[in-house]
């Protein structure tokens, strides 16, 4: 607080007044975010290769539980669940006939069709 009275006491007698304070605290806080930026790319890095990893064994990770029409199976492929079959064809077939998502999840909204998380708005 009594630095910046001081810069306007001294600013006010017609003194050019130049701020380091504020160079040194963007350099530290510049040199202290560089090993959290390093770390970050470290993690990525690993993710990415993970993820490629798992691809070229074959492995696909899916999110199931937000998935209309399959589940996971046993073995870990998925597996389609029949009583759900009925609403991914209709919503294929609404859009093939021309209507947009919006109008979809309107109709599946109005017509009381849970969403594939369980939620009644699409």
């Amino acid at each position: 607080m009594k630095l910046i009275q001081w810069t306007k006491a001294l600013k006010n007698q017609g003194f050019f007044v130049f701020c380091m304070v504020a160079i040194l605290h963007i350099t530290f806080i510049s040199l202290n975010s560089s090993p959290a930026q390093e770390e970050s790319c470290s993690i990525s890095e690993n993710i990415t290769w993970g993820q490629r990893k798992r691809f070229a064994d074959g492995k696909v990770s899916l999110p199931y539980k937000h998935f209309l029409g399959y589940e996971k199976g046993e073995d870990g492929v998925l597996k389609i669940v029949e009583e759900e079959t009925k609403i991914v064809r209709m919503i294929y077939k609404m859009f093939l006939e021309g209507k947009t998502p919006l109008s979809i999840a309107e109709y599946l909204t109005e017509n009381n069709i849970p969403t594939p998380a369980g939620k009644r708005k699409w």
